[in-house]
């Protein structure tokens, strides 16, 4: 079994090969949003197998803006809208009060969602209901998901 130093990050071992090793220690969602889901190669296996698959939801909520450099941060919204955009994942924005709406807007060419005060359990019950929905779908059809309306603002 091979071990890991003390000081390194469940991710570390996942990071490409070119990434340099971070220097600072950052939430493990920054470190996932360097590089964003690409499921190209498990989606070429899905097809050549005959296998239905659905992309795969991402939500960032926030209750602020970044505290990386600008740099950083733009280059993940690039790399997620072009996610998005590609239809390798959907991705979701959400912001709790006190959050940058206009940041969480380039994260995706999603309308960010401001939430209503602390409505967690509403946005996790709307959720739970539109995943069911596509779930009970046909891979590739247009699910209409139900206006967000019980926790945002």
């Amino acid at each position: 079994m091979a071990t890991r130093p003390a000081n390194a990050s469940p991710l570390s071992s996942h990071r490409p090969a070119s990434a340099p090793a971070p220097t600072t220690t950052r939430p493990c969602w920054w470190r996932a949003s360097r590089t964003p889901p690409d499921h190209s190669p498990r989606r070429v296996h899905f097809n050549d197998n005959g296998i239905a698959y659905f992309r795969p939801w991402l939500f960032l909520i926030t209750d602020g803006a970044p505290t990386d450099s600008p740099e950083i941060w733009q280059s993940a919204a690039r790399r997620a809208t072009q996610a998005d955009r590609d239809k390798k994942v959907a991705f979701f924005t959400v912001g709790v009060s006190g959050a940058d709406l206009g940041v969480l807007a380039q994260f995706s060419e999603r309308r960010p969602n401001q939430l209503s005060g602390l409505n967690f359990k509403e946005m996790f019950v709307w959720l739970s209901r539109s995943t069911q929905a596509v779930a009970h779908s046909q891979p590739g059809d247009q699910v209409a998901l139900d206006p967000a309306k019980d926790w945002v603002v």
